[in-house]
């Protein structure tokens, strides 16, 4: 499934040498199907107690270049549990910025991190084309948002449940929460922004959530 896109991702890697370890087999695989890819895993973040994290970019080498090397934001390290994985990649001879994000959970107010991403962009990054991948543990009708908003930023994709229950209720619903989804401005075209539906059924909802209890957000951009 993910082959077909140029650039990867990926939250909730685990900060031992195990996680590391995935994400090269993953890469491994990937480059079993005939193209080229490369991959930068983050440091742990800088966390609370069993919060801490890695965070891994993959990209199709015939396609992406990284300009410099990807960075964990410790300007916020201090207001997050996990500071983001920030990466730069030059496509056709044009650049974009992409913040890799996972918030603290939902009942330990992620909106508290969230609301200081608004000063990140306008102090350091407003000259730059910006897509905010992000696990935000916040709806995406949530008020916090609506700096980013103003700052020119838009959704993918809007009000599209992206977790999975852990079995399906009644009515043979087997989605959650619309937590996942992928910001970006309004100096970039996107041509395409969806969720990512790999479950078969509810009959599927073992193998599914063996992969992840998240359905992957996938966008398309113009870059010019």
């Amino acid at each position: 499934m993910i082959h077909t896109y140029d650039i990867i991702a990926i939250q909730e890697v685990v900060a031992g040498y195990g996680g590391s370890q995935a994400v090269a087999r993953l890469v491994a695989q990937l480059n079993r199907k005939g193209n080229v890819w490369d991959y930068a895993i983050s440091d742990p973040t800088k966390s609370p107690k069993y919060k801490t994290e890695r965070y891994a970019y993959i990209w199709r080498r015939s396609k992406i270049k990284v300009v410099g090397k990807p960075w964990l934001e410790n300007s916020v390290q201090d207001i997050v549990f996990r500071e983001p994985f920030m990466a730069r990649f030059q496509i056709n001879n044009r650049r974009i910025l992409v913040m890799n994000y996972h918030a603290r959970k939902h009942d330990d107010q992620p909106e508290q991190e969230i609301k200081h991403f608004k000063q990140l962009y306008r102090s350091r990054y407003r000259n730059d084309r910006v897509i905010i991948a992000g696990d935000f543990n916040v709806k995406d009708k949530h008020t916090v948002f609506n700096p980013l908003k103003a700052n020119g930023f838009r959704f993918v994709v809007e009000n599209q449940a992206t977790t999975l229950k852990t079995k399906c209720n009644k009515k043979g619903e087997f989605r959650n929460h619309p937590i996942d989804n992928i910001f970006y401005t309004s100096s970039l075209d996107c041509t395409i922004g969806a969720v990512l539906n790999h479950v078969r059924g509810c009959f599927d909802m073992k193998r599914a959530r063996g992969i992840s209890d998240h359905l992957p957000v996938v966008a398309g951009f113009m870059i010019y």
